[in-house]
């Protein structure tokens, strides 16, 4: 199954000034100090008005969690993109750091003034603000305009990579919408044939266990019901393809049957009773349709997937 290169990208969420932690300092062990473009004397320009503060650090934040995003899109997962997604990310964990540096700096500050406040007024019913809950209180003009061209530049750069990788690998040119959305209705109308399984064997005494495998791996390489895998390249389409007739050919070999060459696909509409109780003869003629042409198949797709399995080893040693 589609393996996600593990990068920097990955600790977005940890350094983030946005969503930080104490724990993130032993996650983190980078030193990011040196690569935010913020000029040192930046920090003495005019300060952004208070009433405007809050605004600005919500923009610069939304520019964070945009490239963070992009670094996580599945299609950005193969391994042509790695370089791209660390530089992109080594530039937007700088800018984030150097923030963060503010952040903590000023909340020295505000510490000191707080136990001198209480030390002056022991009976204050002022209570200190935790780390996550305190906000930066300056920050100046050059420094804003700085880290947003900063973050501006890092994206765009990486978008200009992707494109130069995709002229390279023909097989990562995202498909325009019509490709996309007819490879996609190939892709599930192959998956109905693992519905016809899952539906043929999951009551099953002996075989119930491994459909309720075949259906949850079936789920892994779909992705989530709300947000599913978009097959927006060639790769993907044939990786997921591959995918999907390794884990038929797990179950058929899990159970020592046979895979017939041909199954009738599961129709909601003919054969979903419990939606749809009138279904019901439908969908038993399904199940012992499903079983019988189990029953019968011959041991050739054996061939077939000993022959798949050669080719990838070969073209991996290649």
């Amino acid at each position: 199954m589609k393996k996600q290169i593990i990068s920097l990208g990955a600790l977005a969420v940890a350094s983030s000034l946005f969503t930080w932690d104490n724990k993130a300092d032993a996650i983190v062990t980078k030193d990011y100090s040196k690569e935010s473009r913020v000029n040192e004397n930046s920090k003495y320009d005019t300060p952004i008005p208070d009433w405007y503060l809050g605004s600005i650090l919500n923009r610069l934040g939304d520019q964070i969690y945009y490239a963070k995003e992009l670094t996580n899109k599945y299609e950005y997962g193969e391994k042509e993109y790695k370089q791209a997604i660390d530089k992109l990310m080594t530039r937007v964990l700088g800018e984030d750091h150097y923030l963060l540096e503010k952040k903590k700096a000023q909340y020295e500050a505000y510490k000191k003034w707080f136990e001198k406040h209480k030390s002056e007024n022991p009976h204050s019913s002022l209570k200190k603000i935790k780390f996550d809950d305190f906000d930066l209180y300056r920050l100046t003009k050059k420094e804003y305009n700085e880290l947003h061209q900063s973050l501006k530049e890092a994206v765009d750069e990486f978008n200009s990579e992707v494109k130069n990788i995709q002229s390279k690998q023909k097989d990562l040119l995202p498909y325009d919408e019509a490709t996309e959305n007819r490879v996609t209705n190939g892709i599930y109308d192959f998956v109905c044939e693992i519905d016809t399984l899952y539906a043929a064997y999951f009551n099953h005494s002996q075989y119930g266990h491994n459909a309720k495998e075949l259906r949850a791996k079936l789920d892994i390489i779909l992705g989530d019901a709300k947000d599913p895998v978009r097959i927006t390249n060639e790769r993907i389409r044939k990786e997921m393809m591959d995918d999907l007739n390794s884990i038929i050919d797990d179950f058929f070999m899990d159970t020592n049957m046979n895979r017939p060459l041909n199954i009738t696909k599961f129709n909601p509409n003919i054969h979903d009773y419990t939606n749809k109780p009138e279904n019901r003869d439908n969908f038993d003629k399904l199940v012992k349709e499903t079983r019988e042409a189990v029953a019968n198949a011959d041991e050739s797709w054996k061939t077939r997937t000993v022959k798949i399995t050669v080719n990838l080893k070969q073209n991996l040693l290649l």
